[in-house]
């Protein structure tokens, strides 16, 4: 070879059938000009896969939260802990209990986005990776961090449609992401070959995902008084996910990369049903409200899989081409209940409760035939039961405008199982992730508003810390980037930043 790029001389090509029906290729490839090397390269056409098997053909797909809690928008919702279900007003009410849409006066237009960051530090990774026929690398540096980027989160409006007296009707319109699919990461490694001189090796896993479960919801809400008003939406669900991942080796030489990719598309209805209650004749006025989403099933029809192995001296390369079974995600039904009470004029607290229990999570392929031939498929999720607090202190108030700060905290378990470190290899056909932990975590916040005539802008901040177990490059054991399947530690911290406004149409009042 030549400066790692090798002149294609020769091929040829064995084919011979294997068990289940898949057909396997063994390809040798001539490769160099003076000095022949023979690579091997091997083929197999998966056709038709299960769920199950994804855990051993891209376990990231498997490792991942699908809380929907997490979603809710708002960045004054954000500085309150998440403790925002009694407060919710206007548009953005839809996102938390459609019964607040009632309040405030004639229409208004809200939108919402934010950007996260990821750090964390690992423990517990290998200090050397043998590579065959070459010899051994030297870590010196590991780093596995979810990669950010600004996301929109909701566009919404809502306008009154009747009005008798204390009473009223409410609609709206909006599109807001639902529940997220997409977590894109970076794993890289720093490496010294050590017998040549210190020569550096950087091994990097580059996960690119986007896509979300997104919802366009009509709503309506009615206010029976100016104690109690009730509310409904109806999610109308889409989405996709696209997955691609890079394994590359940066080694002074140019190296092909490992490729995967696949997608996934997502359809189903969801309703969100709401109520609140206001005392506000109390000495300190209180506030209660809830939202229940009964059960609803998502439709995810998988798309073509394929897979590029990373060249690795002495190894074959492996190619895989399948696609992923549909199948029909029925998720249970989840519910919230929160409260504000207003100590003073300008002090409120709030707390709320969620509840999904996602362990009651059923799939079932779509077409039904293939469950005798691939199993039934199973979701290790954990049940997520988060408590959220928060306070609200208006700091200021002049004739121009308000300005309220805000704190809060909320409980943060991940709907995933914790990895069974008893058993990282794929070949026994298990999930890997049916562990007996469920990873806990807690989120810290704070945030402010700036209130002025028709506009409110609102800004706020959280820090989410948790302890997790990750693959050694996502990699299950038997594979050239993990063959002792080796478990990595990681104290991950995520801080998100959320940013909202919302114009009031009529009176402008605050």
């Amino acid at each position: 070879m030549r400066n790692g790029i090798g002149i294609l001389r020769e091929r040829w090509v064995r084919r011979f059938r294997v068990a289940g029906g898949a057909t396997l290729m063994v390809g040798a490839l001539l490769v160099g000009n003076a000095s022949a090397q023979r690579i091997e390269r091997i083929e197999i056409d998966l056709g038709t896969f299960g769920f199950n098997e994804l855990a051993s053909l891209n376990p990231s797909l498997v490792y991942r939260p699908v809380d929907d809690f997490g979603v809710r928008p708002g960045g004054d919702a954000l500085g309150l802990g998440g403790a925002y279900i009694a407060r919710a007003k206007g548009p953005q009410a839809i996102g938390w209990t459609p019964a607040g849409i009632v309040e405030g006066e004639g229409g208004s237009l809200y939108v919402d986005g934010y950007s996260l960051r990821s750090s964390g530090e690992a423990t517990g990774f290998p200090l050397a990776l043998d590579i065959p026929g070459s010899g051994s690398i030297f870590t010196s540096g590991y780093s596995q961090n979810l990669k950010g980027g600004m996301k929109p989160g909701m566009v919404a409006a809502s306008a009154p449609l009747w009005e008798s007296g204390e009473s009223r009707l409410v609609g709206g319109l909006s599109w807001r992401r639902y529940v997220n699919t997409a977590y894109p990461e970076e794993t890289v490694s720093d490496f010294i070959f050590e017998g040549v001189g210190g020569f550096p090796v950087v091994i990097t896993l580059d996960r690119q995902e986007r896509g979300a479960i997104e919802a366009v919801a009509p709503t309506l809400g009615y206010r029976l008084n100016r104690m109690f008003s009730v509310g409904v939406n109806l999610n109308y669900l889409t989405g996709r996910l696209r997955a691609r991942t890079e394994n590359r080796v940066n080694a002074g030489a140019p190296i092909p990369a490992g490729l995967q990719r696949i997608s996934l598309k997502y359809e189903g209805f969801a309703a969100d049903l709401g109520a609140r209650a206001a005392l506000e004749n109390l000495p300190m006025p209180l506030a209660v409200a809830a939202r229940f989403t009964p059960a609803y099933t998502v439709r995810v029809r998988g798309g073509d899989f394929r897979n590029e192995s990373l060249v690795a001296p002495g190894a074959p390369q492996i190619l895989i081409d399948g696609k992923l079974a549909g199948y029909d995600m029925d998720i249970p039904a989840s519910f919230s209940i929160g409260a504000e009470l207003k100590v003073s004029p300008r002090l409120a607290l709030v707390a709320d409760l969620n509840q999904h229990n996602w362990s009651e999570t059923e799939l079932s392929y779509a077409n039904a035939g293939l469950e005798s031939q691939l199993g039934r498929p199973t979701l290790p999720l954990r049940d997520v039961s988060t408590v959220n607090v928060g306070a609200e202190y208006l700091f200021l108030s002049r004739s121009w405008g308000d300005l309220p700060l805000r704190a809060g905290f909320r409980t943060a378990p991940q709907s995933f199982s914790a990895l069974d470190s008893t058993d990282v290899s794929s070949l026994d056909g298990d999930a890997l992730f049916e562990g007996s932990d469920q990873i806990e975590g807690n989120a810290w916040s704070a945030g402010a508003s700036l209130i002025t005539g028709n506009v409110s802008f609102d800004l706020g901040f959280e820090q989410l810390s948790y302890d997790l177990s990750k693959l050694y490059f996502d990699s299950p054991r038997g594979s050239f980037t993990n063959p002792d399947g080796a478990i990595v530690d990681v104290k991950r911290q995520i801080r998100t930043i959320r940013f909202s406004a919302t114009y009031r149409m009529g009176s402008g009042e605050r």
